[in-house]
């Protein structure tokens, strides 16, 4: 291209060389002044600008022409591509985003039974200890009776024992067996009426 540039500055150059000492020459012969109006010279101008027009349209214009149009065109495609580009864009950003809004959903849903979980583990957990609890208490309530009724049947034992000591020495005589046996059993049932 620019080859035929160079040739073509040449060519234009010449032309205006070969046609300016003739349009010099013939401004000096004639007695008109230079703005006078001269078929001749006008001829050679237009001759000439049509020569250089002609010239820069098919070797100047029409590649100019072509490198804009492919320019035209590579912009173009540029742009649709960015178009496409950004299209791409925006589907992929709405499907992070519904990504995104289900991560959150389901992160709620394990919130929410997290929570239901933890709240059925407390509930068993104070149903169970509320269990043992009452086994507790009742197994408590079981051993305080029996140690209870030992303690009764002690102090029985020792209230007999006693009474029939005392009663040994206010009577002065030591009772048989048998006699200590019946006395024993009469005030062991005296003293379970008394508690009833």
């Amino acid at each position: 291209m620019q080859a035929t540039f160079s040739k073509l500055s040449f060519l234009i150059i010449g032309l205006a060389l070969f046609a300016l000492p003739e349009m010099a020459f013939a401004a000096e012969a004639s007695s008109k002044g230079p703005m006078d109006f001269d078929p001749k010279t006008a001829a050679w101008t237009v001759g000439v600008f049509l020569t250089a027009f002609l010239i820069l349209r098919k070797f100047a214009w029409g590649p100019i022409v072509h490198a804009m149009e492919e320019r035209e065109h590579k912009i173009k495609e540029s742009l649709e591509a960015a178009d496409r580009m950004q299209a791409k864009m925006e589907a992929t950003q709405a499907e992070n985003e519904e990504i995104l809004r289900e991560a959150r959903r389901q992160a709620s849903e394990i919130v929410a039974e997290g929570k239901r979980d933890a709240q059925a583990v407390a509930e068993q957990v104070k149903a169970t200890a509320a269990k043992d609890a009452e086994a507790m208490t009742e197994k408590a309530l079981t051993e305080i009776s029996r140690a209870k009724d030992i303690a009764i049947d002690e102090v029985h034992k020792l209230s007999v024992d006693l009474s029939l000591t005392i009663s040994e020495r206010l009577i002065g005589r030591s009772l048989e067996g048998s006699d200590h046996q019946r006395i024993a059993q009469e005030a062991i049932e005296q003293y379970q009426k008394i508690e009833q």
